[in-house]
C-alpha cells in the first residue's frame, strides 16, 4: 500500500512540473524564463517539503493517516488551482501590453503563478516521502525502506513525465489531466487516512472533470 501511495505521489509531482508550463502557457508563453521559473520552483518546493516532512515524522503518531491527509489537501489545491487560475489571470493582466513590458511581466507573472499555484501541492507532495519512510521503516530497515519507496517514487515520477508528455497533452489536455490528478489525490489521500471526509470534495472535483 505504502508502495503505491509513494508512486502515486511521483506521479503527481512530474504531472505538475511537466503540465505547469503549458497550464500557464495562454498567459505567459512557454519561453525559457517561464520554464526556468516552474523547474526552480518546484525544486525549492520539493526540498522544503521533504524537509517539513523529515520535522512531521517527529510530531505525528501516525505517520501513514498525516500522509493520506497531505494527499488529500493537495488534491484539493490542484482542484481550486484549476477553477481559479483563469479567473485570475484574465483579471491581472493588462489588455494594451506593451511589447517593452511584455518580458518582465511574463517573468514575474510566471514566478507569481508557480509560487501561487504549483509550490503548495508540490511541498505537499514531498512531505509524504519522510512520513512513508518512517511508516514502513517498522516493518523494514531504515535503508530497505527508503529504497523501495524511493524506487517506487521514481516509477511513478516516470509515468508522469511520459504520460503527460506523449499522452495528457495531445489526447486527454492539460485541464482535464490536472483534474484527473486532483481526484486521485483525494481518493487514496481520504482511502490511506480512512476518511470519508474528503469524499464530497471528490464529487465535486468529477463534476468538473466533465464540464466543458
Amino acid at each position: 500500500m505504502l508502495l503505491f501511495v509513494a508512486g502515486v505521489a511521483g506521479f503527481a509531482t512530474l504531472i505538475l512540473e511537466v503540465l505547469g508550463v503549458h497550464w500557464l502557457a495562454p498567459w505567459f508563453g512557454t519561453s525559457a524564463l517561464v520554464w526556468a521559473n516552474q523547474i526552480g520552483i518546484v525544486l525549492a518546493a520539493m526540498a522544503l517539503g521533504g524537509w517539513a516532512g523529515a520535522i512531521q515524522t517527529r510530531r505525528v503518531s501516525d505517520c501513514t493517516s498525516s500522509a493520506g491527509r497531505l494527499l488529500s489537501i493537495a488534491g484539493v489545491l490542484i482542484l481550486l488551482s484549476v477553477w481559479a487560475l483563469p479567473s485570475l489571470f484574465v483579471w491581472v493582466l493588462p489588455e494594451d501590453l506593451r511589447l517593452e513590458e511584455a518580458a518582465r511581466i511574463f517573468f514575474q507573472g510566471s514566478l507569481s503563478a508557480s509560487l501561487l499555484f504549483l509550490a503548495p501541492p508540490v511541498f505537499l507532495l514531498a512531505m509524504i516521502s519522510p512520513l512513508l519512510v518512517e511508516a514502513r521503516a517498522k516493518e523494514r530497515s531504515p535503508g530497505q525502506a527508503a529504497g523501495e519507496l524511493a524506487a517506487c517514487g521514481t516509477l511513478g515520477s516516470l509515468l508522469g513525465v511520459f504520460g503527460g508528455s506523449f499522452f495528457a497533452i495531445p489526447v486527454v489536455g492539460v485541464r482535464e489531466t490536472l483534474l484527473f490528478t486532483a481526484i486521485l489525490l483525494i481518493f487514496v489521500g481520504s482511502w490511506l487516512a480512512r476518511s470519508r471526509k474528503a469524499l464530497p470534495v471528490s464529487a465535486v472535483a468529477l463534476a468538473l472533470f466533465f464540464l466543458p
